[in-house]
């Protein structure tokens, strides 16, 4: 059982409450780390790794694009975000370097 901060405010140290769940020191700290803390954190992707996956995502054939992203744990959405970053990326970098160009022509 979890207990809010109501059910803190409500025992006093040492109460029958307190002794059934460990003392009130323990129930703070447990509220302290939230509800979820003890399941895992969201998972983060290197940018080499999701090159890779597109790379290979791309490269598979429409039938078996669901079983890559099965067997890598991914969802269609993570190609399509990456596939934006990745596109939106070289767009500004390709500007940059026209940018560079003309500078350099003029300059």
């Amino acid at each position: 059982m979890t207990m809010t901060g109501m059910d803190l405010r409500a025992v006093p140290d040492g109460g029958p409450a307190a002794e059934a769940t460990g003392s009130a020191a323990e129930a703070a700290a447990e509220l302290a780390r939230g509800p979820r803390a003890d399941r895992p954190g969201r998972r983060a992707f290197t940018l080499a790794y999701k090159l890779r996956m597109l790379t290979e995502y791309d490269a598979t054939v429409p039938g078996l694009k669901g079983e890559m992203l099965r067997r890598e744990g991914l969802y269609s959405s993570h190609m399509v975000e990456w596939r934006r970053r990745r596109d939106r990326r070289v767009e500004h970098l390709v500007a940059e370097r026209k940018l560079l160009v003309k500078d350099r022509r003029h300059g």
